[in-house]
């Protein structure tokens, strides 16, 4: 095979084939935002200065107004004297904002059109540097040092009370003109005393023709578009391509191509010479075959290649054959076509088997990168075989088979992910890795694109995940630099967005925008506009996750010119991931989303990887695999989809070590699957999962606002844990919390969860936690939830709050009172029974049946259902009968029911809720908010009243009435409407349903007539059982397990053999437990499910009860013991 066999392969086209100059037209995006303090500083240094910003944008659009006259034989220098002064800071202008840097600003003299720019320009370092660009035909010694003294002063030294008083605060000022310097004997020297003078203070620079000819000869495009295409050529060796790559002839797309193009002749005459010259007949179809490929039909010309290898073969000449046959199968694998399987895989490893041990193992390899996409890597076959390739290989004469080999096994190996150990050690595969490595780093190419991916692969995997944002860029800085200079020709924005890559996942978002920002500068000029749209995609979302809500705003991606890439290939894989998914062919889709994953890593996209990697996990959820679906939907930053994904999975998901994620997406969604799982990790590993979730939280104080928000996952999180939460971790979150003890914060309600969680947690520590949890009660805006949470606490545990809830109730806060009342306490009982019968009598107020202008939801229902079910449960309330009967006015009905006894005044509440509720002037929402305050109030209520109110609530889910505006907004409430909203029309019937059934089963064994009005609750609750609307699945389950009895076995059945683990779990509570499958629901891949059957510890058998308590989920373990 030859040197340059291979130099198309991945430099599949000519990359200027649009024809004439470059465009330009690019905006600039290479400033990075700085911090507002230094925008304002900056502001004002222009303003003293008389200076006025100025985009690039207006800078690009200076142009000679006459063209410079054409070069002799070889220049020494560009003409730079001969250009317009606002031509010439425009040529400056766009060199510096291509250099390597963080960002930069342009100003002029403010009133003055040519009176000189200054450039301000952030390095890398994050140090600044300021550029004055003034054009001189000569510039002598005086020039350079009043430029000097008018921007910088004196040197600091000599001028002490002056330091930091220069605009911009630069570490570098830099002299930039048109005239020569070099040869200047007396500018060199006054330059070298100038340096000496500001040593320690600025450093002092001046570029000259001669240094800025030698950083443009390096830019061809920027010298094609300032002094033509006479200067470019003559100067950088650069001619663009006048034609684009020839589209095939239509013709040759209906009928055969080599019909159209007149080589059947040519066919003929190689068949008839194959039996006696079979090197002419070879010769013949090679010479066909780039016929074919010049015309446009690259597919038609691989074929006659294949056609070729098959002619040599059966010529035994099995070398060429091989040779054939393997430069197109590294062809279709490198353009991620099918190779995997097929005729042309059976035939390169049946030549090669022929031919020698080197041929052996490309085939074998070249397999391996094919398998690849279905399935994991075999690393160790692999490297043997390519360091097998390597030994027969010389420096003198490399195959260049090798380099594409091990370029194409280090960009697959780090995205494996998927069983991506190997060998099954990790150990071991690292060995694996550093050997691939070693191999590799001696290789080069002369396909620029495929050096470049080769050098990224080589970079990429020595980086590894716990690599710094500094090692990255002492890595890719040689990369960087040489991609900058042009050395990497059109693949400069490859590379430059492989560095951005790299720096986004290990934490520096402003080198990694930088460098984004410079490969759509890149990406445009080679007219790779589909690359320019996936960086600037890549920016957009790093401005987002900084916050800058305004620079987001102002980064357009869509209107390219085309959408071509580097890495093109003749398959959409994304595309076809998502049609073969719709098809269930899973085999296939899973080999397309690993082609998309790997093309857009190798790209450097990372919003285009972290597409494909979701795209990939969806692939994962369908083939029944949830942990690693939930890993790479949590390396792909999707955290809503992969808490839901991690909600059903039966085991753990590993995740623990994107805790600690550079990217605060992934770190967001690991946290979010972490929370999804709390019950699942197991009690060795709970302390250091908190202490890291503890950790991540206490930024929440601090931290940017926007999604992703790791911080403020961290809290929910951490309040997942529950009873599970550490006494280790107690100090660390009463600190955490500290900040927000005092005053109104976001994050009250999940902070305050986390303290009683930790309070319930861990005993030992309660009067501490009790404190933190007291201030927060304490302030006059004092977290609604908290106070539930705080009445949900266990009697044994109440102790420490007892005392601060009273003082609370004292002072005649409300949401004290009612505590108190649920926790039954004597001290405050009274004045808390009163405060709830006023509330009722509030509610028995509202009136039914009149129109309403204006409706609105409110919680008042709710809260005088909770109030009167605790009043009514208590065993201390005092009487207080009579007590609220008004003095000024003669008591009504309503009086004389709020103050009278409390299961009156609960059972006149339950039948005006049921009133409420069936009142069709009310919207649905506040219909559906009724029906659940009546649902608390069920179990109080006595069994007369609770058979009362079975039959219109029977009525109302027959015919809910409901009204126009709910009408309306059923109708928004559609998969296809963009504005969907529930306003509880959708469920105010299976919820009217729900209600009714509990209320039947309160009633039941009052009345003998209870029994008819069970059919028909039971007819229409088993017709909810497989809606599509989850809710109304569980309100039917609810339904018919209440008005089932012992006899009704297919009822409980139906329940438990149900697909939905809730309902499932409905029926294993309710179900007699001989008609319970107790050891099928004690294995339940459902911890919903099993956790439900462990509350029913005292029923079961030793060996379940031992089963349920060793469960891999903590909540069924918990609810095993608690009942032991």
């Amino acid at each position: 095979m030859k040197r340059d066999d291979f130099a198309v392969i991945f430099s599949s086209r000519d990359p200027t084939r649009d024809g004439g100059a470059p465009r330009f037209d690019a905006p600039n995006f290479k400033g990075v935002a700085e911090t507002d303090k230094q925008r304002s500083q900056d502001l004002r240094d222009a303003d003293d200065a008389g200076l006025v910003q100025l985009p690039l944008s207006e800078l690009t659009r200076r142009l000679p107004s006459a063209p410079v006259l054409p070069p002799l034989q070889n220049p020494a220098v560009l003409p730079l004297s001969a250009l317009e002064p606002e031509v010439f800071e425009r040529l400056v202008a766009e060199m510096i904002s291509r250099r390597d840097n963080r960002g930069v600003q342009f100003y002029g003299r403010r009133g003055q059109a040519q009176f000189g720019l200054d450039v301000v320009e952030t390095e890398v370092s994050k140090e600044r540097a300021v550029y004055q660009v003034r054009r001189y035909e000569v510039f002598a010694a005086a020039d350079l040092r009043n430029a000097v003294a008018d921007y910088a002063g004196p040197p600091h030294s000599q001028s002490p009370d002056k330091a930091g008083t220069r605009p911009f605060s630069p570490k570098r000022f830099v002299v930039v003109t048109s005239a020569g310097i070099d040869r200047d004997t007396a500018t060199v020297e006054a330059l070298a005393r100038l340096q000496d003078e500001y040593e320690g203070d600025l450093t002092i620079e001046a570029w000259g023709a001669e240094r800025l000819s030698r950083d443009l000869r390096d830019a061809p495009r920027l010298v094609f578009a300032v002094f033509g295409p006479e200067w470019a050529r003559a100067f950088c060796g650069f001619t663009p391509s006048p034609t684009p790559t020839p589209a095939p002839s239509p013709y040759g797309l209906v009928a055969p191509p080599t019909e159209v193009l007149g080589l059947n002749a040519m066919l003929g005459d190689a068949e008839s010479s194959a039996s006696e010259d079979p090197g002419r007949s070879i010769r013949i179809v090679g010479t066909v075959a780039g016929e074919l490929a010049k015309a446009g039909f690259p597919v038609h010309a691989e074929e006659m290649r294949l056609r070729q290898a098959d002619l040599a073969a059966a010529h035994r000449l099995l070398p060429q054959a091989f040779d054939i046959r393997f430069k197109v199968g590294i062809r279709r694998v490198v353009r991620r076509s099918e190779y995997a399987i097929g005729k042309l895989r059976q035939d390169v490893e049946a030549t090669a088997g022929a031919v020698d041990e080197i041929a052996v193992a490309k085939a074998s390899v070249l397999g391996a990168i094919a398998d690849w996409y279905e399935g994991p890597s075999d690393l160790s076959t692999v490297v043997l075989h390519l360091e097998t390739i390597g030994a027969a290989s010389s420096e003198a004469d490399p195959d260049p088979a090798l380099a594409v080999l091990c370029c194409l096994v280090l960009e697959q190996t780090p995205l494996d992910g998927y069983d991506a150990d190997a060998t099954g050690d990790e150990a071991a595969d690292a060995v694996l890795l550093a050997r691939l490595q070693t191999l590799a780093e001696g290789l080069s190419s002369v396909d620029p694109v495929l050096r470049a991916r080769l050098r990224c692969a080589v970079v990429d995997a020595r980086l590894g995940g716990a690599s710094t944002p500094e090692t990255v860029e002492e890595m890719y800085g040689p990369i960087v630099a040489d991609a900058a200079a042009g050395r990497l020709l059109h693949a400069k924005g490859l590379c430059l967005a492989r560095a951005a890559r790299q720096h986004a996942r290990h934490g520096s978002d402003d080198r990694a925008e930088s460098l984004w920002r410079q490969a759509v500068l890149a990406s445009s000029e080679d007219g790779y506009y589909g690359d320019a749209q996936g960086a600037l995609l890549c920016v957009q979302r790093v401005r987002w996750e900084a916050a800058d809500v305004a620079a987001v705003a102002g980064i357009e991606v869509g209107g390219m010119p085309n959408s071509r890439t580097i890495l093109e290939g003749p398959h959409d894989h994304i595309r076809d991931t998502l049609a073969r998914l719709h098809d269930g062919r899973l085999p296939d889709a899973f080999g397309d989303s690993r082609r998309a994953l790997h093309e857009a890593s190798v790209a450097g996209i990372l919003v285009r990887e972290d597409q494909a990697r979701k795209l990939f996990a969806e692939v994962l959820v369908a083939s029944d695999q949830p942990q690693e679906a939930v890993r790479h939907l949590a390396l792909a930053g999707t955290g809503k989809r992969a808490e839901a994904v991690a909600r059903g999975a039966p085991r753990l998901a590993e995740v623990l070590d994107l805790l600690t994620d550079d990217r605060r997406s992934v770190r967001a969604a690991a946290i979010r699957v972490v929370g999804a799982q709390a019950k699942l990790v197991t009690d060795r590993d709970v302390p250091i999962v908190v202490g890291q979730l503890v950790e991540q939280a206490e930024g929440v104080w601090t931290s940017r606002w926007i999604d992703p928000h790791p911080e403020h996952e961290a809290l929910k999180a951490l309040a997942a844990f529950g009873g599970h939460i550490p006494s280790s971790a107690v100090d660390d979150i009463i600190a955490m919390a500290e900040p927000g003890a005092d005053q109104e914060t976001r994050v009250d309600d999940e902070v305050g969860a986390v303290l009683v969680q930790t309070f319930w947690a861990v005993e030992d520590r309660r009067d501490d936690l009790a404190q933190m949890i007291g201030r927060m009660l304490a302030r006059p805006t004092a977290p609604t939830r908290l106070w539930g949470l705080v009445a949900g606490i266990p009697e044994l545990a109440r102790a420490p709050l007892l005392p601060i809830v009273r003082e609370r109730a004292h002072l005649g806060v409300k949401d004290a009172l009612e505590v108190l009342l649920s926790w039954d306490d004597l001290e405050a009982t009274a004045d808390a029974a009163r405060h709830v019968r006023r509330r009722a009598g509030a509610l028995l107020r509202e009136e039914v049946g009149v129109e309403r202008p204006m409706q609105w939801i409110g919680t008042a229902e709710g809260e005088a259902a909770s109030g009167l079910v605790d009043l009514a449960r208590s065993v201390r309330a005092p009487n207080t009968d009579n007590e609220l009967l008004p003095d000024d006015r003669p008591p009504d009905d309503v009086d004389r029911v709020a103050a009278g006894p409390i299961r009156e005044l609960v059972n006149a509440v339950a039948g005006h809720l049921v009133a409420m509720a069936d009142d069709e002037h009310r919207g649905a929402d506040a219909r559906a908010q009724c029906l659940r305050a009546l649902r608390a109030l069920v179990p109080v209520l006595a069994p007369s009243t609770a058979g009362q109110i079975v039959e219109p609530l029977v009525a109302l889910h027959s015919d809910p009435r409901l009204t126009a505006d709910d009408d309306l907004i059923l109708g928004m409430d559609v998969p296809l409407s963009r504005f969907r909203m529930n306003g509880g029309g959708r469920n105010l019937a299976p919820l009217a349903l729900a209600v009714a059934a509990e209320a039947w089963d309160q009633w039941r064994d009052d009345d003998e007539s209870a029994a008819s009005a069970a059919a028909p609750i039971a007819v229409a609750a088993a017709s909810l059982l497989y809606s599509q609307d989850d809710q109304h699945r569980r309100l039917g389950a609810s339904a018919l397990a209440a008005v089932a009895v012992n006899s009704d076995k297919g009822y409980f059945h139906a329940l438990l053999l149900h697909p939905d683990e809730h309902v499932r779990a409905i029926g294993v509570g309710r179900a007699p437990l001989p008609l319970v499958p107790v050891e099928a629901m004690a294995g339940d891949r459902s911890p919903v499910v099993r956790r439900r059957l462990a509350q029913r510890h005292s029923e079961l058998t030793g060996d379940v009860q031992i089963r349920l308590q060793s469960d891999v989920d903590a909540s069924v373990r918990w609810a095993a013991t608690r009942r032991a």
